[in-house]
């Protein structure tokens, strides 16, 4: 049975009971790559949402500015691990644990209201593999349909409730079952066995900057890492028309998105038209 360590929790910045809020936003953070992420992402947060309560997980003393409340995590917990159990601690009633290369561009105070219809809300993940096989008649992946898709899990919304603490509770074991490796397998397998209630977030709840992706309107929380981070989600979202990211561009060039319609499609295809047939005649 896994070890519950729940007693061992220490807050280190408050022990002051209006911080023990209704709704919060969570992370977790060890390592100076981490920790350096993690301050990025409650900085977009505090500009974003003033009065939203802020919480983590870490070995490490952050600034008060940006963390009302710190609980120290166990060294021996490994880093995935770390999480779930980070998860199962908030002094939240309503979370949204984010993860540390995340980057808040707007209010997000529509997700605490989600929770009151369900108890946990997750984004599909852009993309994954499923090693394809026949049972039965039926095409699944370790006893899950394949059309039952995998919820990324860097940014979770969740009330605090006994089902999402035995949800979190046997992600872990099977984690721990399956490897210290990528935690979303497992995940996706925990919860498809789980009677719990759970909405999915839209794209631009959790826009995930490593895959090529297009998008209508405001981005509102960024999900990946970049040398400039702000300014990339800043010009992401300088339009709200459809635009199509791409990875590749957000290295050698600013103009990474390209606002799609059919009047620039139509006039772009009779320009390419003309010019071939001008071509032609020469």
């Amino acid at each position: 049975m896994e070890k519950d360590n729940s007693s061992e929790v220490i807050s280190d910045s408050t022990s002051d009971p209006s911080l023990q809020s209704t709704q919060g936003i969570l992370y977790y953070a060890r390592g100076e790559r981490w920790i350096q992420e993690v301050l990025q992402s409650a900085q977009s947060v505090k500009v974003a949402m003033p009065e939203i309560k802020t919480a983590i997980l870490s070995d490490t003393q952050l600034p008060k500015e940006l963390f009302d409340i710190q609980i120290k995590a166990p060294s021996e917990v490994g880093v995935k691990q770390l999480k779930m159990w980070s998860l199962r601690q908030t002094p939240f009633q309503k979370t949204l644990y984010l993860d540390t290369d995340t980057y808040v561009a707007d209010s997000l105070w529509e997700i605490f209201e989600m929770l009151d219809q369900f108890d946990l809300a997750l984004a599909v993940t852009p993309y994954w593999k499923i090693d394809l096989h026949k049972n039965g008649g039926n095409i699944e992946e370790k006893g899950v349909p394949v059309c039952f898709p995998k919820l990324n899990t860097g940014v979770i919304a969740y009330q605090k409730n006994q089902q999402t603490n035995r949800l979190f509770a046997n992600w872990a074991k099977l984690h721990k079952e399956w490897g210290e490796g990528q935690d979303q397998a497992p995940f996706r397998n925990t919860l498809y066995n789980s009677d719990i209630r759970f909405g999915v977030l839209p794209p631009a709840y959790n826009y995930r900057l490593p895959y090529p992706d297009g998008i209508w309107g405001c981005v509102k929380i960024f999900h990946g890492r970049h040398q400039n981070l702000p300014n990339l989600c800043k010009n992401i979202n300088r339009s709200q028309d459809w635009r199509i990211t791409s990875p590749i561009k957000y290295k050698d060039t600013s103009i990474f998105y390209e606002k799609r319609n059919w009047r620039q499609l139509l006039k772009r295809g009779m320009k390419k038209f003309q010019s071939v047939f001008q071509g032609n005649e020469i």
